[in-house]
């Protein structure tokens, strides 16, 4: 019997907690698989995947004060060191418990030299998926300019919804960023006014889209266009193009906007300013 119990003890191979803790920076819960703790190894990747949800529901949906945004880095670094940690004790547990040691062989060395590079590659992916992020999904922006004054004044940092107009349609009051069709290096931020195929002119300071006053949305009540450039003299008829908007700044005087250069294709459209994240005192909706 005695005999029995050694040979079963040398079967069972000891497990290494760095290599446990590389696993687990290259993927959360994957260190605990590697010691056998599949329950425990779950129930950490499910927690991360459900932050990670509730994150990105709160930048897309925000509903907060923006000084909570540095909890999240916060919360997530912790988590980070939590489950790396967790990891390496599983580890050093498995070995108490079966009463084997780990032994750093030449093997193991070549284990944990793949396991760097294997992190270091993940890094370069987390890297990669952070970029697509910032490309497609959500991108940060410093407002250049005061052509949006009062809604955005120069300085403030703001978020772009890239995915937006391509699960809807752009609305009239949706403050946007657009490419200029003549130079693809410039971007501008200026506020829907007029939809494909409606007739805008501005009259007395207002907007008129299909001979009514526009109100709504409120914003609009409060804004005052001046006439000026081609498409935007008083009274004058401008029929937008299919496909295309109408887009004017809340700061009508300095704005270089549609009365200068026409609609705007929907293809030039960057995406919807949906959120100012700096200065705090400004954090807030877009409206």
């Amino acid at each position: 019997m005695e005999e029995k119990k050694e040979i079963k003890k040398k079967e069972i191979k000891s497990k290494e907690p760095l290599l446990a803790v590389m696993f687990s920076s290259a993927f959360i819960g994957l260190g605990q698989v590697y010691v056998g703790r599949w329950k425990r190894a779950i129930v950490l990747l499910l927690v991360y995947i459900l932050y990670t949800i509730g994150v990105v529901t709160f930048i897309l949906h925000p509903s907060v004060k923006m000084e909570f945004y540095s909890w999240v880095g916060i919360i997530y670094i912790g988590y980070t060191i939590f489950v790396l940690l967790d990891a390496y004790l599983c580890a050093k547990k498995f070995n108490l418990k079966h009463q084997v040691k780990p032994s750093v062989s030449w093997v193991r060395r070549i284990i944990l030299s793949v396991a760097i590079i294997s992190f270091l590659a993940i890094i370069n992916v987390q890297i990669l998926v952070s970029k697509c992020i910032y490309n497609y999904m959500v991108e940060p922006l410093v407002v250049p300019a005061v052509h949006m004054d009062p809604t955005l004044v120069e300085g403030d940092h703001v978020f772009i919804d890239k995915m937006i107009y391509h699960r809807s349609e752009p609305q009239r009051g949706d403050v946007v960023v657009f490419i200029d069709p003549k130079n693809l290096k410039k971007h501008y931020i200026k506020r829907i006014v007029g939809l494909p195929q409606e007739i805008v002119k501005i009259r007395e300071g207002k907007l008129i889209v299909n001979e009514r006053v526009i109100s709504t949305p409120t914003i609009f009540k409060s804004l005052q266009y001046t006439n000026k450039g081609t498409y935007g003299q008083a009274d004058k008829k401008v029929k937008v193009a299919n496909s295309a908007y109408f887009l004017l700044g809340d700061n009508s005087e300095e704005s270089y906007d549609s009365r200068i250069f026409g609609s705007i294709p929907k293809e030039y459209i960057v995406g919807k300013i949906y959120k100012v994240y700096y200065p705090h005192n400004r954090a807030g909706m877009v409206e």
